[in-house]
C-alpha cells in the first residue's frame, strides 16, 4: 500500500464545496429538518482513513458541526474503513452529505445518510424507537399492513415469506374464503425489520402483487390472551441469510473477484458471493449474493442502490436465503413444525419468479435506453 499520510486537523471551512445533500445522497432518503429522531442526525461514511481515531474524526468534522457520538467499523486489508458520525442537529448532518468527496488524509469520503443510529454506550448501530415514543406507539411502527394475498396461499405460507424479513412477534389475517384476495398484520420484533417488510412492495407471491406499507394500528390481544385467529409466529432465520444481500441490475460483464472487492472495500469483509447469469453477454443484466462475516456489512451495502458497478446502477435488497456452496438456498423456518416440502417449494418458486420479473424490467429498460442511443446517433449523421 501507499504511504499513509498523517491526521492534520479539520479542512478549512472556506475551501469545502457544499453540495445539494438531497442531490449527492447516495443513502436512504434524507429526514426533514424538524425530525427528532437519531437516525436523522446520522451519517454513514465509507472509504475513510482506518489510522484515524474517534476523537480525530469529530475533530475533522467540527468544520461542519459537533458530532456527538462515533461508530468506527471494519477496516478492510487496503488502510480504509467505514464509520457513522452522529451529530447535534439533522442540519448539520445534512451538510455532512453536502461535502461528500472530501479529502480526509488523501482520502476522498463517501458521505451519506446512515439507515439507522448509534445506540446506547456501547456506540453500536442500529435501528430503535425514538426516545420518549410511547410504546403502543412503537408497537404500530413495528405493524406492517399487507394486503392483495393470493387467498390460494395459506397462512403458513405467507407467514414464511413475510418471515423472511425478521422475527415476527406476532400476526392476524383478515379476508373472507370467497375474496381471491386477503389482507394481513405483521408486527415484528425490532423497526428495521419491519421497515425490510415494507421493502417487499410490489413482489409477486402465488398469483398477486403484494402490497405492504404502514399500519394504522396495532395487533391487540383479547384480556389476558390473545385473539380469536392470532397467533404468536416466532420465525427464526438461519444466521448466515441475515449477513447476505440480493444485488439486482449487475452488469453481465463483472466478474465474481470485481464483484466481491467492490462490496468488501465499502461494506467490511465478504465471507462468500455467488453470481446468477451468463457472462457471456446474452443477457445484458444477471443478480448476485453477498454473504458478508459480520451483519453491520448488511445496512451498509443497502445504502449502495444506484452506484454503479461496471456500466449499470445495481440495486440491493434483503436476501431471502442464503449462499451454500456456490448456490443460493431458501431460509431454513427452523421452529415451524409441520411445515411441508411444498410450501418450501412455494417460496423458491416465488422468489425465482420475482427475481425473473426484476431482471426482466431492468433488461427492457437497458434495451430502450440502447434504442434511444441509437436513434440520437443516426439524428446526428
Amino acid at each position: 500500500g501507499g504511504r499513509t499520510i498523517p491526521f492534520s486537523g479539520p479542512p478549512d471551512p472556506a475551501t469545502l464545496v457544499h453540495k445539494d445533500p438531497a442531490v449527492v445522497n447516495t443513502g436512504p432518503p434524507l429526514h426533514p429538518l424538524d425530525s427528532t429522531l437519531p437516525d436523522a442526525r446520522t451519517v454513514y461514511v465509507s472509504n475513510a482513513p482506518a489510522h484515524l481515531t474517534e476523537k480525530e474524526w469529530q475533530t475533522f468534522f467540527s468544520a461542519i458541526g459537533n458530532v456527538n457520538r462515533v461508530k468506527l467499523c471494519n477496516e478492510s486489508g487496503s488502510g480504509t474503513r467505514f464509520l457513522f458520525l452522529q451529530f447535534d442537529t439533522v442540519k448539520q448532518a445534512h451538510d455532512a452529505i453536502g461535502i461528500t468527496g472530501v479529502e480526509c488524509c488523501g482520502l476522498p469520503l463517501k458521505i451519506s445518510q446512515a439507515k439507522g443510529n448509534i445506540c446506547g454506550g456501547s456506540g453500536s448501530v442500529q435501528v430503535s424507537a425514538p426516545e420518549g415514543i410511547p410504546q403502543r406507539d412503537e408497537q404500530i411502527a413495528r405493524t406492517v399492513y399487507v394486503s392483495d394475498i393470493d387467498a390460494t396461499l395459506s397462512d403458513q405460507q405467507v407467514l414464511e415469506f413475510v418471515g423472511l424479513c425478521g422475527k415476527v412477534v406476532n400476526h392476524r389475517f383478515c379476508g373472507t374464503p370467497d375474496n381471491p384476495a386477503r389482507y394481513g398484520f405483521f408486527e415484528f420484533e425490532t423497526l428495521q425489520e419491519a421497515r425490510q417488510c415494507k421493502a417487499l412492495d410490489g413482489t409477486r407471491l402465488g398469483s398477486r402483487t403484494l402490497k405492504c406499507g404502514d399500519s394504522r394500528g396495532g395487533i391487540v390481544s383479547s384480556s389476558g390472551g390473545q385473539a380469536p385467529g392470532e397467533v404468536t409466529a416466532t420465525v427464526i432465520l438461519n444466521e448466515a441469510q441475515l449477513r447476505t444481500v440480493h444485488v439486482g441490475n449487475l452488469d453481465c460483464s463483472v466478474q465474481e473477484s470485481e464483484f466481491r472487492r467492490f462490496f468488501e472495500e465499502r461494506c467490511g469483509k465478504v465471507a462468500k458471493t455467488n453470481i446468477i447469469g451468463p457472462a457471456d453477454g446474452s443477457q445484458a443484466v444477471r443478480y448476485g449474493f453477498v454473504e458478508f462475516e459480520k451483519p453491520d456489512g448488511v445496512q451498509i451495502a443497502f445504502t449502495l442502490t444506484g452506484q454503479v458497478l461496471g456500466t449499470q446502477p445495481i440495486k440491493v435488497s434483503h436476501a431471502k436465503g442464503q449462499i451454500v456452496k456456490g448456490t443460493v438456498h431458501t431460509a431454513n423456518i427452523n421452529n415451524a413444525t409441520g411445515v411441508a416440502p411444498v410450501i418450501t417449494a412455494m417460496n423458491n418458486q416465488a422468489y425465482a419468479m420475482a427475481l425473473q420479473q426484476e431482471n426482466m424490467r431492468y433488461q427492457q429498460r437497458y434495451m430502450a435506453s440502447k434504442e434511444k442511443e441509437k436513434e440520437k446517433e443516426k439524428e446526428k449523421e
